[in-house]
């Protein structure tokens, strides 16, 4: 009977951690193409446009009352400077507009690089 439980047990455990598991794979800041974020159109590029030439965001955010979507890119500007963008999306699924700052993951609020 002890070892049925333990079996169940260890079953149920790996069932619930191999059900978090996901194929999520965001593309990494030096593949994203920096050339591609600055060619959106707005009002004819669209997600699936955005997914093909741009990559996986490492975030997506959907805000309601706007009806908007916001994808989050880490990218290199130049060969150095790790940028993070903000790709807009209306509710149909068109490129709005974007903000390109400095990344804050990488750059701490001296200005200088985190580490």
């Amino acid at each position: 009977m002890r070892k049925s439980v333990g079996l169940s047990l260890v079953s149920l455990v790996s069932l619930l951690v191999s059900s978090c598991a996901t194929n999520y794979s965001p593309t990494p800041y030096w593949l994203v193409p920096e050339q591609a974020l600055y060619s959106l159109k707005p009002g004819v590029t669209t997600k699936d446009d955005v997914l093909r030439n741009v990559g996986e965001p490492l975030m997506r955010s959907y805000f309601p009352r706007q009806n908007q979507e916001v994808w989050d890119y880490s990218y290199l500007q130049g060969s150095a400077m790790r940028m993070a963008a903000y790709v807009y999306f209306d509710g149909s699924g068109r490129y709005l507009y974007s903000a390109h700052v400095l990344d804050p993951a990488y750059w701490n609020v001296d200005g200088g690089v985190s580490r």
